[in-house]
């Protein structure tokens, strides 16, 4: 059985296997898939999207020392975060890439102790800069 994950794109074709961060979104049905500097592989918002994002679950495996693990098994690769920082406006905690786009937000409707959070994850990255691991989040203290 191939380790590839091949997908056909405008100009060509695309392995996702050589994905850094996947995270799916289950309430807009959204898959994000990322490679190196945070350079776009695939979006995908079709009725298909939760198929393949279970497909890469089984083949993507996270780094486990550069990763936030998501509780649904989706991950983002540290090197493709730019910041992480409490929305004034919203009160959401916001991550943003390394390519200014936001990568993912955690809102107060389905979350709650949103500074927690954000201090867990921050002192983990801050961590990661003396090459420790990235904590394991228990995602249980974080819902509304």
């Amino acid at each position: 059985m191939s380790k590839s994950m091949f997908f056909r794109t405008v100009n060509g074709a695309v392995n996702l296997v050589a994905s850094e961060t996947v995270l799916y979104d289950e309430q807009a049905n959204i898959l994000l898939v990322l490679g190196k500097g945070c350079s776009l592989l695939r979006y995908d918002n079709s009725d298909k999207a939760e198929d393949l994002f279970k497909q890469l679950k089984g083949k993507v495996k996270p780094e486990p020392k550069q990763c936030i693990k998501m509780e649904n098994g989706g991950f983002i690769n540290i090197e493709a975060i730019k910041d992480i920082r409490l929305s004034e406006k919203s009160g959401s905690l916001l991550v943003s890439g390394t390519n200014d786009k936001l990568l993912h937000i955690f809102d107060a409707e389905h979350h709650t102790n949103l500074e927690g959070l954000r201090d867990v994850l921050v002192d983990g990255l801050i961590s990661a800069n003396d090459g420790k691991a990235m904590p394991k989040v228990d995602w249980a203290l974080y819902h509304a």
